[in-house]
């Protein structure tokens, strides 16, 4: 009977202990950490799930995010346009009145200055024919001219050109010794835009200087192309 009742007392101290130690370990079958552990632990607990927390700055210090970086362009300069342009071209002259033919054959080149202005210098091949009351008295004449152009209104411009022409004369069958003759041609004329670069051109001139070559004042009708660059 003894032996039951001590039996029955350590058993009911056992338990006892067991059940002490197990409130004290907690549901998960550790101790409690400290107080510091417990707050830290309540604070993870109210951050919802999914949402990950910003780690606190080890210095302490905020970082201002960096700002932009601005860099003027300046705008690359504009080129300026070309003062003018070259023209190359020719012309197809002709005169005629009741005693005389003439043609002339004439390539140039120029340079157009601003829209207004263009001088320029031109190789000229000339071949007359003067019906006189005896022979005819046939001419083939070279030389060269220096001309300047002034367009006054859009296309339409006045021409003054200078030459030097030496020429000879031929008659029934005599050549006479050539000579070299200058003049001064008045006039003017419309450049006409084909498209693109390209031109021609209607002009008129009549001679100032009478001589050998040019024995009377007569209109000289030149029509001629060429091309811009």
């Amino acid at each position: 009977m003894r032996f039951l009742v001590t039996l029955c007392v350590f058993a009911l101290c056992s338990a006892v202990a067991f059940a002490d130690d197990e409130l004290y370990r907690g549901a998960d079958g550790y101790p409690p950490s400290d107080g510091s552990s417990s707050k830290e632990s309540g604070e993870a607990a109210d951050i919802p799930e999914g949402v990950v927390a910003d780690p606190p700055d080890s210095l302490g210090v905020t970082e201002d995010p960096v700002p932009p970086i601005s860099i003027a362009i300046e705008d690359a300069p504009k080129p300026k346009p070309p003062l003018g342009h070259v023209r190359v071209g020719g012309s197809f002259g002709f005169s005629m009145s009741s005693n005389f033919i003439f043609l002339d054959v004439s390539p140039a080149v120029s340079y157009l200055i601003r829209k207004r202005v263009e001088p320029g210098a031109r190789f000229i091949y000339q071949y007359s024919k003067d019906r006189l009351p005896g022979p005819d008295i046939r001419g083939n004449t070279i030389g060269g001219s220096l001309f300047l152009r002034a367009f006054v209104i859009g296309t339409l411009f006045a021409e003054v050109e200078g030459l030097l022409l030496n020429t000879g004369f031929k008659q029934s069958g005599f050549s006479t010794p050539r000579e070299t003759f200058g003049n001064v041609l008045l006039g003017g004329g419309y450049m006409i835009p084909l498209g693109g670069s390209a031109f021609a051109g209607l002009s008129i001139k009549v001679n100032l200087i009478r001589n050998a070559l040019y024995p009377e004042t007569r209109p000289f009708i030149s029509v001629g192309a060429g091309a811009q660059f």
